[in-house]
């Protein structure tokens, strides 16, 4: 199971990033045992995460829980607001 925020989850590429590939080759090597599921979501902070993750555990019995998040979106700046763009 992968969680975390847009670098995991894939976005802005179209094939999925490297929880895709990752998933693909995993997934080959044995088809019927072999499975992931990339529950990350872009924006997630580390703090979203962590809350976010004991509940998408249980139904899936994960037997490898990856964590993958980036600077952008695992840091909060110092006033604990997220940051804006623009």
């Amino acid at each position: 199971m992968i969680v975390g925020d847009s670098i995991a989850y894939g976005r802005c590429d179209p094939d999925g990033g490297w929880a895709a590939r990752l998933a693909a080759t995993h997934i080959a090597a044995n088809e019927t045992e072999h499975r992931v599921f990339n529950l990350a979501v872009p924006g997630s902070t580390l703090r979203d995460v962590s809350a976010q993750t004991p509940a998408l555990l249980a139904p899936r019995l994960p037997d490898t829980l990856l964590v993958a998040a980036g600077i952008n979106d695992s840091a909060l700046p110092l006033t604990g607001r997220r940051p804006t763009t623009g």
